[in-house]
């Protein structure tokens, strides 16, 4: 045993040195170290990734925290993998891969896990990023399924939830179904502008930027990456995709040729902004053909850039990312740099960069191609013969060189194509699913209308009994006042009967109030007829009206109105007046008589009449306020507020 404990003690002890020693065989820089250390990760060769750490003295707390940890939490695997993705060519597969091993799945009786969560999303988005939409939907799914677990009306949910949206936003774009992604963007949006959340508001303009520009709106696009910047400029620890929209916003204003001043500060910042340095070559050859005739701007930016002139530029611009773009991002700048050399008469260097552009786009994809060539190599070097004799020849062989670029490429589109097919396939399935659960719902809430409506129906009957109840009780008592006590408690009932009787009318279980109000002045106007006629006179707004509201303001108006043909009237002459208008942010009742009124002396807040006390405490119930004047006649004010508007209150 201690033979063998030896020899696998000898074995780690060579290994970890031939791992130093590959590193030492040449100056490497920070990100090829890093790229090392995160390559024994992959093999589970962690001791031999910490001896390089420690050798190199890197200072990466992310990193170094998932090398001495056995099981790191999801927390520290979320700033790995955001830290780790800075590195330049990345396999983003791989660390995806890598991280779906080591993450910890949380218990469902638990509190959420916002880390799980931020975590699942960026694999989401890797994956999505790099054509694997399958893999993607997939942990969509699963998170989805997790959020949902929890209740969704705490805030830190509902926050979790507006990450599962994203996803569905960014496929609707890739099927280029413009509504969808647009009414999802907006709703998105809204839900995070009431969280207060920038992080999210950043990624839904991000977002909503891209749907512009598939639409062509130029000026919403415009708007939508400038929201995304400024936003991200509020927080004091910038997000990931600043500079990603800095440079969207310098590609707009290069494009349309416009707020020089502000491209050439974004362009600055880029360059001097090491995780973003390098996508910044493309843009500054682009902004170079724009200011071609203007010699001070150039000057200026030959500065920032520490270079001589426009083939010194470009010079520096394939010293510092050949090897370190990612091929597709590489094949653009050799095609922007190509265009560069042409506009400034470098016609040599210009079908150079092309022949470069043309070769990485064929090892992108084609896979077999040696025989394409070898003939291109022979074309290339007739090219470069041709191109002596004119530039009329030259600029031939750059359109057959366009040619072939052109067909490679309607190759890739055509792959493009297969595989958005399969994933619109994925997608119509699950529209089918939700479909159909739309219908299920549909049908509930049909079924719900009806019950409902039954039930007002059941109601409208019981108070209709009641109040024949009361009505033949009332004909047996001989006390006058205590017969009016009865009608009146009728009366009252009858109000109510007739709004249950409204709503089971109605499809949308709301109350049409000046239709209402009309029936019950008619009712109140048949209890009293007797020696005087008097003229009523409505002014009712088209207003509707929910239940919760309606019943403590219909009894409201039975009072007063009981209250005006009772003491109010005096003559055939007089006249009651009834009305009901909606302000801004309230409700006004008015009812006014030519009556004698109140006397002075008695004050109106203590009467002790049963059918004012009563409107007293509903007016209270409606967070309203009750008003007495007399003004050549009894003259009450109510304002109130609707169900809606005390829910806000409240």
């Amino acid at each position: 045993m201690f033979i063998k404990n030896t020899l696998l003690a000898f074995s780690f002890l060579f290994l970890n040195q031939g791992a130093i020693a590959q590193l030492e065989s040449k100056e490497y820089s920070r990100e090829e170290v890093v790229k090392s250390i995160v390559h024994q990760l992959y093999e589970n060769q962690k001791d031999s990734a910490g001896l390089i750490y420690k050798k190199y003295q890197l200072e990466n707390k992310a990193l170094f925290q998932i090398i001495r940890k056995e099981q790191p939490s999801n927390q520290e695997l979320l700033a790995f993998m955001v830290s780790i993705q800075k590195t330049p060519k990345i396999d983003f597969k791989r660390l995806c891969d890598y991280v779906i091993q080591k993450i910890l799945i949380p218990e469902t009786n638990q509190e959420l896990d916002m880390a799980y969560v931020e975590l699942m999303f960026n694999l989401i988005s890797n994956y999505r990023n790099n054509n694997n939409l399958d893999q993607a939907v997939k942990l969509n799914k699963g998170l989805e399924t997790y959020v949902l677990e929890h209740d969704t009306s705490k805030k830190e949910v509902n926050r979790a939830w507006q990450y599962t949206l994203i996803n569905d936003m960014v496929l609707f774009h890739i099927q280029k179904d413009t509504m969808m992604s647009k009414k999802l963007g907006l709703q998105y949006l809204k839900n995070v502008a009431a969280l207060k959340d920038t992080n999210l508001l950043v990624l839904g303009w991000q977002n909503m930027y891209n749907l512009y520009t598939l639409q062509r709106d130029v000026e919403k696009a415009t708007h939508a990456i400038n929201e995304a910047i400024r936003l991200d400029e509020e927080l004091a620890v910038k997000t990931s995709h600043y500079y990603e929209n800095l440079s969207k916003l310098v590609e707009l204003n290069i494009f349309f040729e416009r707020n020089p001043e502000q491209t050439k500060r974004m362009l600055s910042k880029i360059y001097q902004n090491d995780e973003s340095r390098l996508i910044s070559f493309e843009m500054f050859a682009r902004y170079f053909m724009n200011i071609k005739s203007n010699e001070d701007e150039k000057q200026a930016l030959f500065n920032l850039l520490d270079v001589k002139d426009i083939v010194d530029f470009k010079n520096k611009a394939l010293a510092e990312t050949e090897g370190f773009l990612y091929d597709y991002d590489q094949f653009y700048l050799y095609q922007v740099l190509a265009d560069l050399m042409e506009s400034y008469g470098e016609l040599k260097i210009s079908n150079g960069l092309m022949v470069k552009a043309i070769s990485l786009n064929r090892k992108i994809y084609s896979q077999d191609l040696s025989a394409s060539l070898a003939d291109q190599k022979s074309n290339l070097i007739r090219k470069e013969k041709e191109l002596e004799l004119s530039l009329e020849h030259e600029k031939s062989n750059r359109y057959i060189a366009s040619l072939i670029f052109i067909s490679t490429l309607l190759s890739f589109v055509l792959l493009s194509w297969f595989r958005m097919k399969k994933q619109k396939k994925i997608v119509e399935q699950k529209n089918k699913k939700i479909e159909a659960q739309n219908r299920e719902i549909e049908k509930r809430e049909h079924e719900k209308g009806l019950l409902l409506k039954e039930v007002h129906h059941r109601v409208k009957n019981n108070f209709q009994i009641i109040s024949s109840l009361l009505e033949m009780q009332s004909k047996g008592i001989e006390d006058h006042k205590a017969r009016e006590l009865a009608l009146e408690g009728k009366n009252r009932v009858k109000s109510m009967a007739l709004i249950h009787q409204r709503l089971y009318e109605n499809d949308d279980l709301n109350i049409d109030f000046a239709d209402y109000t009309s029936k019950l002045v008619r009712e109140i106007s048949n209890l009293y007829a007797g020696e005087f006629d008097p003229q009523v006179e409505l002014f009712i707004d088209k207003i509707s009206l929910d239940i919760d509201t309606a019943i403590p303001l219909g009894l409201i108006i039975n009072e007063l109105l009981t209250n005006a043909f009772k003491y109010g009237v005096l003559s055939d002459s007089d006249i009651i007046s009834l009305k009901l208008i909606k302000r801004e942010n309230d409700y006004v009742l008015n009812v006014k008589d030519s009556g004698r009124g109140i006397p002075q002396e008695i004050d109106i807040n203590k009467v002790k009449s049963m059918g004012l006390r009563l409107v007293r405490t509903l007016t209270k119930q409606l967070q309203g306020k009750f008003h007495y004047t007399y003004n050549k006649g009894a003259n009450f004010e109510i304002t109130f507020k609707d169900a809606n508007q005390r829910t806000e209150i409240a």
